[in-house]
C-alpha cells in the first residue's frame, strides 16, 4: 500500500513539474527552453488592454542586440509582426504595416492597435534583416477593447 502511495505521489509530482515548465516557457520555442531565444517582457500572452496604445518590451537570450547594417555573428535586432505570418529561416524580413523593424537596436516601443484580438510575433534577425527562423521567434495573443 505504501509503495502505491509513493508511486501516486511521484507521478503527481512529475505532472506538476511538467505543467510548471510549460507555463514558465509560455509556449516558447525549444531554443528559449535551452536558454536562448526571444521573448516578450511585456505584454504577457492573453493580456487585455483598455487603451489602443500598447507598450511592447522585447528580450533576447543567447544573442546580442546590435543595430542593423552589417552581419556580425551572434548579433541581430528585433522585428514585430502583427497579425501576419513570420518569415522562415534565411528569409529577408519584409517591411509593411504588419512588420515593424527595430533596426536601431530598440528593445521597447509603443504601438497603436485597433479594437480586437491581435497576434504579435517577435522575430530576431541579423544585421541585414535576414530571419534567424522559428527558434528565434515567439508569438503571443492580446486583446484591445
Amino acid at each position: 500500500m505504501r509503495r502505491t502511495w509513493k508511486m501516486i505521489c511521484a507521478s503527481m509530482l512529475v505532472a506538476v513539474c511538467i505543467a510548471a515548465c510549460q507555463a514558465a516557457t509560455g509556449g516558447q520555442s525549444g531554443a528559449l527552453r535551452k536558454g536562448q531565444g526571444v521573448y516578450f517582457v511585456q505584454p504577457q500572452d492573453g493580456a487585455v488592454f483598455e487603451d489602443h496604445k500598447v507598450k511592447i518590451v522585447m528580450g533576447v537570450k543567447g544573442k546580442t542586440i546590435r543595430p542593423a547594417g552589417e552581419i556580425i555573428p551572434g548579433t541581430g535586432h528585433h522585428h514585430l509582426i502583427i497579425n501576419s505570418d513570420p518569415e522562415g529561416r534565411g528569409e529577408t524580413m519584409g517591411r509593411s504595416r504588419q512588420t515593424i523593424h527595430y533596426g536601431n537596436g530598440e528593445t521597447s516601443a509603443v504601438i497603436s492597435l485597433p479594437t480586437g484580438k491581435h497576434q504579435l510575433t517577435l522575430q530576431f534577425a541579423n544585421g541585414l534583416h535576414v530571419s534567424y527562423g522559428k527558434d528565434w521567434r515567439h508569438t503571443i495573443e492580446i486583446t484591445v477593447k
